[in-house]
């Protein structure tokens, strides 16, 4: 345990019972359920703990009011009240683990749609896979494929490079596009007259389940294939038959195998 001086009663952005951090915008806090500002503020130690593990992505939802929420990074807890109206009634709707070269987004937006890019983006997208395997054989720094894909028109790249708070949705439009960037070959990669049962996208991809490759280069990649980039594949008990939409991400059975 590494502690840290802080001024005995600096509780910006922080609950007055204990002290956690508070959500943005949130009414009440997430973990015990006080309404913010109210409290009795006493001193306290605060402590920096070393924590061990992968990104975590939480979305969760309230039955009472409707309301949804993310919490997003190391070591991050499930919610026990809503952060809106306080009620204990709330369902996990998603939790995620991620690789540390993915991004997470912090916020939701409302309203989202299904679909993270449309047909024109993902056509966009696939034709800059070569000059993306040239940055790869010239050993360009980490932010060269964000500068590359933000002069491309992909704005959330430039929010990602510039490390400024992303919303849960520009979060994963940057984790599908460097997916995307990774599908190889021509039209043996890319599956036609193929629906997602998410979103109802038209444009999907073969994947190939590879625990040990977390991060491969695309001129190491065999024609008709994608390496998953995130446990999340694993965890829907994703086979080498199976399909990733490129509008959504979403990872579902080959229906021509199933057959």
């Amino acid at each position: 345990m590494v502690k840290i001086n802080r001024k005995p009663k600096e509780y910006r952005g922080r609950c007055g019972n204990c002290q956690a951090p508070l959500l943005k915008g949130a009414r009440y806090c997430d973990q015990c359920g006080t309404k913010r500002g109210n409290g009795e503020f006493k001193p306290f130690e605060n402590t920096i703990r070393i924590l061990y593990g992968p990104p975590i992505k939480i979305i969760q939802h309230c039955e009472a009011c409707n309301h949804k929420w993310l919490k997003a990074g190391i070591g991050v807890k499930k919610s026990s009240y809503c952060p809106k109206c306080n009620s204990p009634s709330i369902e996990m709707l998603e939790f995620s683990r991620w690789h540390y070269g993915e991004a997470l987004g912090h916020y939701l937006e409302d309203n989202e749609p299904l679909q993270l890019f449309t047909e024109d983006e993902v056509n966009k997208i696939l034709s800059l896979r070569e000059e993306y395997k040239n940055f790869q054989n010239r050993n360009e720094d980490y932010n060269a494929i964000h500068r590359f894909m933000n002069q491309n028109g992909f704005e959330e790249h430039a929010k990602e490079l510039k490390d400024t708070i992303l919303s849960n949705r520009e979060a994963e439009r940057i984790n599908l596009s460097k997916k995307i960037l990774m599908v190889v070959g021509n039209e043996n990669a890319l599956i036609a007259d193929c629906v997602c049962p998410k979103c109802e996208g038209i444009i999907a991809c073969q994947i190939k389940i590879d625990k040990k490759t977390k991060f491969p280069k695309a001129n190491t990649l065999k024609d008709g294939e994608i390496y998953s980039l995130s446990e999340d594949y694993v965890n829907q008990n994703a086979s080498k038959d199976d399909l990733m939409c490129l509008q959504c991400g979403h990872v579902f059975k080959n229906p021509k195998k199933e057959k």
